[in-house]
């Protein structure tokens, strides 16, 4: 609706309706889950699921879409879940194979933001494929942020598979191994996306968050502290049998071990909390921006433009997803480009808020 214009002369009260104010809380942390399995379905668009019979009617009877599903809604019952198959090439019918890169232009629009796979991609052009993606849909122009989930029951396997260069380098994938849980890939994946789906404010940690629908394995498969610790530093999401005799998530670990640009060790987005955090934060700064989007490029409207970032940035405070806000305060700034009249660039301090994963005590005895 259009304000009120200047230069009425008909007396009356006219009254302007404006929905685009600055909220004083802040909006709300929503997730689309998008399954992609190797179900025998050609499918051009993925389709909503809300259980495994819904699975059974629009894939097929015993899908994985249907196992993943299953495990996903008894994590979390609120999940908003999709699912697509794998495209596959049939122009030789002697040998068809899985065609990913058609699979990821349909989806690269339509913002699923936690994708999980029922098997691991094969190491080489299928992974650099959804390592591409990841970047893809969630840079600065497209900003789709989206995180992937791969299921290993091999924690050898998880490990080998953590180490691909462009894996390593990626905070935006979650390798979930639940050693001895074979033939359980589906329901690790499904669940843990439904965990991760589960989280109004990103920066909570996932410690201990119980994975519905997976059975628990034999205690024969139980990972020694050594082998646990040494899993979860090269970048694999470790799941464990808790003390409920239900499989937990240890601690939601991305796979970013190395900062991609110098290639040096670096562990700024270790937990999947990085991802989540970081992409929620955006979201508020972009959505509060784009409250107003007639601004003229003037000192008093880039000063205005930084007071709404800061004020969303003190919510963020307060809600502890960051940290730091008032002590940075100076190093938000809004400045006129140098060369582009027409554009302006702003710094915006996001100390983002850290899970306590370590309590170190000790006991002073007298």
């Amino acid at each position: 609706m259009p304000p009120v214009q200047a230069g009425i002369k008909t007396p009356g009260i006219y009254t302007d309706v404006n929905i685009n104010t600055q909220r004083a809380g802040l909006p709300s942390n929503e997730h689309k889950v998008l399954f992609v399995t190797d179900d025998a379905k050609v499918m051009a668009q993925p389709v909503a699921i809300y259980d495994e019979p819904d699975a059974a009617d629009k894939i097929v009877a015993n899908s994985k879409v249907g196992k993943m599903i299953k495990a996903a809604v008894k994590t979390n019952r609120l999940v908003d879940a999709y699912a697509i198959t794998l495209a596959v090439d049939n122009t030789d019918p002697q040998v068809p194979f899985i065609d990913v890169d058609e699979t990821l232009d349909i989806i690269s629009p339509l913002g699923h933001t936690i994708i999980a796979l029922n098997s691991a991609p094969t190491v080489g052009d299928q992974t650099m494929a959804w390592t591409d993606h990841l970047h893809f849909v969630s840079d600065a122009i497209e900003q789709r942020p989206a995180i992937l989930v791969i299921p290993f029951t091999d924690i050898d396997a998880a490990t080998t598979f953590a180490a691909q260069a462009p894996v390593e380098t990626s905070y935006r994938i979650v390798v979930a191994c639940y050693h001895g849980a074979t033939g359980q890939e589906a329901e690790i994946a499904g669940a843990l996306a439904a965990a991760l789906a589960d989280s109004n404010d990103p920066a909570v940690p996932f410690n201990g968050g119980n994975l519905g629908g997976v059975e628990p394995v034999e205690d024969r498969y139980k990972l020694t502290f050594e082998r646990q610790e040494r899993a979860l530093k090269a970048g694999v999401c470790v799941i464990a049998t808790g003390a409920d005799g239900k499989p937990e998530i240890v601690r939601a670990v991305s796979t970013y071990r190395k900062n991609p640009d110098t290639g040096l060790a670096d562990d700024l987005m270790l937990d999947i909390n990085g991802a989540l955090t970081i992409d929620y934060v955006r979201k508020v700064m972009r959505t509060a921006a784009s409250k107003e989007r007639r601004r003229k490029n003037t000192a008093a409207q880039r000063r205005n433009l930084r007071s709404i970032f800061l004020a969303e940035a003190l919510k963020l405070d307060h809600a502890e997803i960051l940290q730091n806000v008032k002590e940075t305060a100076d190093e938000l700034i809004v400045t006129e480009d140098a060369t582009d009249r027409y554009r302006v660039n702003a710094s915006i301090p996001a100390d983002w808020v850290r899970g306590m994963h370590v309590v170190a005590a000790t006991l002073n005895v007298y």
